[in-house]
């Protein structure tokens, strides 16, 4: 029975060739190839109990600057959320009676202060205005006096302007205020003595009527500062004025310097040296 089971077993087998892959040239009929070697699997990756299973992303690097601005918005965050929650309702801290004593007296000082600093500034803008009103009302006194006391004399020149103004406005029609007072004081340079005579004659006049008119209303009269007369001989004729810096100095330097010997020793040599 042994045999038999032996013999069954051996016979239910099959060829150990049938299933292997053909032989090489190099290799023996009959023989198995060998496998090749197992691929080496990836490294499986790295798996934390943070990332619920799935791979971690790696750790993005910030800047100095970036930290600093996270922790300022950080901070504000925080500080909106305190005012938000005491807006919310939450619960005020009481004063104590001294607290609210102090800071009622304080109230009432600012208030003083306010009010004082508030009439003082009054009171200035109605001392400038007090004083522009007495201003206005002096210059206008005086432009008052000054028209109802005794006209000013002019001279002859604005006599003879007086005079021939009409005259010339009519044979000139298209000239103005201007160009009438240029032709004036050309015709007034041209003029000879005798022409000027009448217009001298009307000026004195005038002088003499605006003193009069002056001691009749007691005004003082001041008369025009005069040219000191130059201090002169027995003849009155008076001494040259001195010479002022500059004109002192141009005519120094007209007169000639004096030369040294040495200019006249090469002046006398020079010829010689020269046809050597």
């Amino acid at each position: 029975s042994t045999l038999l089971r032996t013999s069954m077993s051996t016979d239910a087998l099959p060829p150990a060739t049938e299933n292997l892959p053909p032989a090489t040239e190099n290799e023996a009929p009959g023989t198995a190839a060998k496998a090749p070697p197992p691929k080496p699997d990836a490294a499986p990756p790295s798996v934390g109990p943070k990332t619920g299973g799935k791979a971690a992303a790696p750790k993005k690097l910030i800047s100095k600057c970036e930290r600093m601005h996270l922790a300022e918005q950080k901070k504000r965050d925080k500080a909106l959320a305190a005012a938000a929650a005491a807006a919310a309702g939450a619960p005020k801290k009481e004063m104590s009676k001294a607290e609210k004593l102090f800071l009622k007296e304080k109230a009432a000082k600012e208030k003083v202060e306010k009010e004082a600093a508030k009439a003082a500034e009054k009171a200035a803008k109605e001392e400038e205005k007090l004083l522009k009103a007495q201003e206005k009302e002096s210059k206008k006194a005086d432009k008052e006096a000054k028209s109802a006391g005794p006209k000013k004399n002019v001279s002859s020149y604005f006599h003879f302007q007086g005079a021939r103004r009409a005259a010339l406005k009519e044979a000139h029609p298209e000239l103005g205020v201007a160009e009438l007072a240029k032709l004036m004081g050309e015709e007034w340079k041209a003029m000879s003595d005798e022409d000027k005579a009448p217009y001298e004659r009307s000026a004195a006049e005038d002088k003499e009527r605006y003193r009069a008119e002056c001691l009749a209303a007691g005004i003082e009269v001041k008369e025009p500062k005069r040219k000191k007369e130059a201090a002169g001989g027995a003849d009155g004729v008076a001494e040259p004025k001195p010479k002022k810096a500059k004109e002192a100095k141009e005519a120094a330097s007209e007169v000639a310097a004096a030369k040294p010997a040495v200019f006249f020793y090469k002046k006398s040599q020079r010829s010689a040296i020269a046809e050597a």
